[in-house]
């Protein structure tokens, strides 16, 4: 009779095991590891629809009945398995390691991004290196190295590290073209503005002894703002373009930045500091918005450079809150596009990136595909809803109208697939009530 009872529990147990159990011991590990977001409240499978399997269904009984007709019972079975279970962002899951956070004003994106820098900080998260562009000045209380940018601004033309004259990344032709796409994402300069800027930099980098062919002359000191200005004006010679005038205006509208300083701090000393402290917070709070996008927009393109060349993995994550100021609202052409951009393709030099904006329409397709882990909340704009009805499906426009504070639709796109009644699918979607008490106290 013993043996009877045990060869059923056995067996009960082993179908349990190999159909439920597994899996949901597998997505919990997944789950709990990293930044918990908060916990499961319902989950959302594309092409089926919402799985409300707990007392905070969003929906009514009989939406969740003519879903169970057609859902597979073990499907059902797993994410039930899921209810209430925490969810957290862990990059080892991920498609890749990039994050994006959306909600209307005051919804809790900064109290977010603060609570994640500090917990991948002082937690030493896989060894994360963090560069926070705080353009508000909500990040310097962290307990982060602050360098405020506004009296100690960016050497625009300085290189990266020393031993950077051995790479391709520190000559003066790659530093000069950095310089002039930052330049123009930052001041809405077209392709023949930067092919003049671009001459101009060159002139100046001629004018100091620096060249191409010369490695011994690439730690000389590089040109400054000035010494491109006289380079435009040697360019052009006595040809007054419109196009030279806008330029020269813009020019000086950055180098009035570097007038009201005494010292200035170049890539170098910022490469230096993450190494020693692990994370550095760029307070731009006091500059104009042309100014924060230039710098932030150079500093990425010259770790990209660095990292491209010489083959590094970076480890850095590049935290920007207020995504507009990272040149992503205006529509730019192939030449001109931001930087920030480039970092979330190009992942596979260890640079992951945090994004946050009022709106989820504001980012172009490129980002939003090449963002595994997105974290959503309220929204209002009209272009947000028709997104997210085209991407995911009329019920998550539906569930983000409605979501009280406190409350997020959370996609994941792992890098492998986690229920095996459904294959096709390489990502999923999450309602989420957030975990309380989120905002970092200081």
């Amino acid at each position: 009779m013993f043996g009877l009872m045990a060869s059923v529990f056995g067996s009960v147990y082993a179908w349990w095991w190999f159909s439920v159990g597994r899996w949901r011991s597998l997505l919990k590990r997944m789950l709990r590891r990293g930044l918990i977001i908060g916990k499961i409240i319902d989950v959302f499978l594309p092409g089926t629809g919402w799985l409300s399997l707990s007392r905070h269904s969003f929906f009514s009984s009989s939406e969740d009945n003519y879903i169970y007709t057609h859902v597979d019972q073990k499907s059902v079975n797993i994410m039930r398995g899921l209810i209430g279970e925490t969810i957290g962002w862990d990059p080892s899951v991920l498609l890749n390691p990039h994050i994006l956070v959306v909600g209307a004003s005051g919804w809790g994106k900064t109290s977010f991004l603060r609570r994640f820098t500090h917990f991948i900080w002082v937690n030493r998260f896989n060894g994360l290196k963090l560069i926070v562009f705080d353009y508000l000045g909500h990040f310097t209380n962290l307990g982060l190295p602050v360098v405020d940018l506004a009296e100690t601004p960016l050497e625009p033309l300085s290189l990266l590290a020393s031993r950077e004259v051995e790479f391709t990344s520190g000559s003066p032709s790659r530093r000069a073209r950095a310089f002039t796409e930052a330049f123009c994402v930052a001041t809405g300069l077209g392709p023949l503005q930067l092919g003049i800027l671009l001459q101009a930099v060159i002139q100046a980098f001629k004018s100091k002894g620096i060249s191409d062919g010369d490695k011994g002359t690439w730690k000389r000191s590089p040109p400054q703002i000035s010494d491109i200005i006289e380079g435009l004006h040697k360019v052009v010679r006595s040809r007054r373009l419109e196009e030279v005038n806008k330029l020269e205006a813009r020019l000086h509208e950055i180098m009035l930045t570097y007038n009201s300083s005494n010292n200035t701090i170049g890539l170098k000393s910022i490469y230096r500091v993450l190494r020693e402290y692990r994370g550095i917070v760029l307070d731009m709070h006091a500059l104009d918005i042309h100014t924060r996008i230039f710098f932030t927009d150079l500093i990425v393109r010259r770790l990209l450079d660095y990292a491209q060349s010489s083959k590094t993995l970076l480890n850095i994550m590049l935290v920007v809150d207020e995504a507009k100021y990272a040149g992503f609202l205006d529509k730019r052409s192939a030449e001109t596009r931001p930087g920030i951009e480039a970092a979330l393709i190009a992942r596979n030099y260890g640079v992951g990136v945090v994004l946050s904006s009022q709106g989820i329409a504001h980012f172009p397709s490129d980002v939003l595909r090449n963002t595994a882990f997105k974290i959503i909340g309220t929204l209002t704009y009209s272009m947000d809803k028709e997104y997210i009805s085209k991407t995911m499906g009329q019920e998550v426009t539906y569930t983000v109208e409605n979501l009280p504070r406190g409350y997020s639709v959370v996609e994941i796109q792992s890098a492998r697939n986690l229920i095996p009644t459904t294959r096709h699918l390489s990502r999923m979607i999450f309602l989420v009530e957030q975990t309380k008490n989120t905002i970092y106290h200081t």
